[in-house]
């Protein structure tokens, strides 16, 4: 088993099998199929770092192109109708599209609502390659900044600390925060954009606070990280309470 694992990992090493690989896992985890990509893009890049540009670009190439069936098969679905009376995330894909337009289909990378997104767009015949266009600008962003994150996580900090323990400590709490961040951007209630800029803030915080302990000095690093740090809990703190008030109030 051992040898067999490292021979699979060798060959997805190598550009002309990771590559494929990449693209096919991307296409169909853009498809309407519940799997993610992300994994193989991050595999590929650190087992081969020369690859990253193109890596990106291929990950971004086969997860638009499912995009793209995604979005004939809602042009073809004649039954769409009765799924969207209903099912909840094709109604708010909807919702979005009919606000938006095809600019909605940027949103494409969100997990959950993200295929249906483009199904919908497809059953509400927007625009083919306008929708393609937006749906590869998000994928292609979501690939750059997940990997570089995971990049920054795992190959910057983690390996710096100094024994098992607090490696495994800064791997773990690192990914906590990153999934905070992630359900941040995704939240679409009231105050989101506030909720959003109060989770970057913090990340940043803590982002320093690794740079400066486990890479390089960090200049004004105190002020930087407390400045940072408050104003994410004064803006966490502050619109919580505002959004509690709002949905406790009648309508």
């Amino acid at each position: 088993m051992e040898n067999l694992l490292h021979t699979l990992m060798q060959t997805l090493a190598l550009p002309q099998y990771g590559l494929s690989t990449v693209f096919v896992v991307a296409f169909v985890s853009a498809t309407l199929l519940p799997i993610g990509s992300e994994a193989a893009v991050y595999g590929l890049v650190v087992l081969n770092p020369s690859l990253f540009w193109p890596t990106m670009l291929v990950a971004t190439l086969g997860n638009t192109l499912g995009g793209a069936v995604s979005w004939w098969m809602g042009l073809e679905a004649h039954n769409a109708v009765d799924k969207l009376s209903n099912k909840h995330t094709e109604l708010r894909a909807l919702a979005w599209l009919q606000h938006f337009g095809p600019k909605a289909c940027f949103l494409s990378f969100l997990p959950v609502i993200g295929d249906p997104l483009c199904a919908v767009a497809g059953w509400l015949k927007m625009p083919f390659w306008t929708c393609l266009s937006w749906m590869a600008v998000g994928k292609f962003l979501r690939y750059v900044v997940l990997t570089a994150l995971l990049l920054f996580l795992f190959v910057c900090i983690v390996p710096r600390a100094a024994d098992p323990a607090e490696r495994a400590g800064v791997a773990v709490y690192g990914l906590v925060i990153a999934g905070m961040l992630y359900s941040a951007l995704q939240y679409r209630g009231a105050y989101a954009a506030w909720f959003r800029l109060a989770a970057l803030l913090f990340v940043f915080s803590d982002s320093v606070i690794a740079w400066g302990r486990f890479v390089a000095p960090v200049p004004c690093r105190t002020c930087v990280v407390m400045i940072t740090y408050y104003a994410a809990q004064y803006l966490f703190y502050l619109f919580a309470v505002r959004a509690a008030t709002l949905s406790d109030s009648p309508h």
